[in-house]
């Protein structure tokens, strides 16, 4: 299992240190989820791909859609269309099916709702993490160093993906 960084999170979790949680988890022994659509998102964000995307490439830790799931894409894609709010990220949640990904880091409140639909995630459902609060109207995870309870959450979250 792996976990999904969407690319709106991208330059956070490479260059801003907004989540070193799990930035030291991926660098230690975590792996994460992607697509070729996905990987074409992160080109903006050179950073990503240099501090992050390659080296788990590298060490094998990025797990890609097999060629044969990258076909079924777009199909999975037509078949969920209705129940997505974010069209925009509508193959994030195809993939994340397609290959059994349950978790992800993004801001993006149209996408974490989608993750959380229980019509689109069930069995188990999927988790969000950003950088949003409460207080901001969302109710994500947020996850900092200032936030153990939360952080703690996220390990043990991401100790079931490193299987």
């Amino acid at each position: 299992m792996a976990v999904v960084i969407d690319q709106d999170c991208a330059s956070l979790v490479a260059t801003e240190g907004k989540f070193p949680v799990l930035v030291k988890w991926l660098l230690d022994k975590g792996k994460i989820g992607t697509s070729r659509e996905l990987r074409k998102r992160y080109e903006r964000y050179p950073n990503f791909l240099e501090d992050i995307y390659d080296i788990l490439d590298d060490v094998g830790r990025n797990i890609r859609l097999s060629p044969e799931m990258e076909d079924k894409l777009e199909q999975e894609v037509e078949s969920i269309q209705s129940l997505c709010k974010n069209k925009r990220d509508d193959f994030i949640v195809a993939m994340m099916r397609l290959a059994g990904f349950r978790l992800i880091v993004s801001n993006d409140s149209a996408l974490i709702d989608d993750i959380r639909n229980e019509k689109l995630f069930n069995n188990p459902r999927g988790q969000c993490y950003c950088r949003r609060s409460k207080e901001e109207g969302r109710g994500q995870y947020r996850i900092s160093e200032h936030n153990s309870s939360r952080s703690d959450k996220l390990l043990k979250d991401l100790g079931h993906c490193g299987d």
